[in-house]
């Protein structure tokens, strides 16, 4: 899924899932806040399933193409950061 968008070109090391985990959340908790506050309103009246369809087909592509890659580039030390013997 998102393993192309954690890929680096300076490491060949994949990002451990658990930090891959942290930025999405990163991502997501803001992107979603703002939908639903957005369209909170103006999806009131809708059945869930229908509003949990529109707030999916919005968040979906912007965290593949924005959110993720945007937070990722930012976390990039972090992500490739050789973990520490211990």
């Amino acid at each position: 899924g998102f393993e192309s968008i954690f890929a680096s070109s300076s490491s060949a090391v994949p990002v451990p899932r658990w930090k891959t985990a942290v930025v999405i959340a990163l991502a997501i908790y803001p992107a979603s806040l703002v939908v639903n506050l957005v369209l909170g309103p103006v999806l009131a009246d809708w059945p869930l399933p229908l509003r949990v369809l529109a707030t999916t087909a919005i968040l979906v592509p912007f965290m593949t193409w924005a959110g993720v890659p945007w937070i990722s580039r930012r976390l990039d030390g972090w992500l490739h950061r050789a973990p520490t013997p211990g």
